[in-house]
């Protein structure tokens, strides 16, 4: 997607490290590549965290899980500080 400023919006998302280049849908375009590793070597956006979770590993990962979440455990596939909550006592929690 080209901006109305001439910017490639797509470019742009994985240079800032916002996204991952996803090969499935743009395999062999050697800029995203590019654009994607040097975001990686600068930690910059998603690649600030030590273990990011591609979308597509997140949602197999949610898919297997099947409703089950455990705030304490970081192998939980929906982990994340949004979603964190006390859990009285610690057990698993369903949700809807």
């Amino acid at each position: 997607m080209i901006l109305p400023e001439g910017i490639n919006l797509n470019q742009e998302l994985v240079k800032q490290g916002w996204c991952w280049w996803y090969r499935k849908h743009a395999s062999g375009d050697a800029v995203l590549e590019e654009l994607e590793k040097a975001a990686q070597k600068e930690r910059k956006g998603l690649w600030a965290d030590p273990q990011p979770v591609p979308p597509w590993e997140w949602r197999k990962l949610k898919k297997l899980s099947a409703n089950q979440y455990h705030p304490h455990n970081p192998a939980s596939p929906m982990n994340r500080s949004a979603f964190d909550v006390p859990c009285q006592p610690c057990n698993v929690i369903e949700l809807p």
